[in-house]
């Protein structure tokens, strides 16, 4: 499953959201693209003041924070609990 993560640097609640996805079971094959909304004035913009945004496609699963029961319920839910 591939998510994205809208984030900037030195952001601490940044970090925890990765570590979140990060200890996600190694089975659901989660993929995690890492986008600097510093780097993309148009998301800079739009997303400021509510980093870090976890998606997957353009669907929000998280938002400033997520933990990790929460998510892999939202993950089982999209794959049609089709996942351990």
């Amino acid at each position: 499953m591939a998510l994205t993560i809208y984030t900037k640097p030195e952001c601490g609640l940044c970090d925890e959201m990765k570590e979140v996805v990060a200890s996600l079971p190694k089975e659901l094959n989660v993929t995690l693209k890492v986008v600097d909304i510093t780097l993309h004035p148009e998301l800079e913009e739009k997303y400021a003041l509510d980093i870090p945004l976890l998606f997957h496609g353009d669907r929000c699963l998280a938002r400033h924070r997520a933990n990790e029961k929460t998510l892999l319920s939202k993950i089982r839910k999209l794959a049609g609990n089709a996942l351990p």
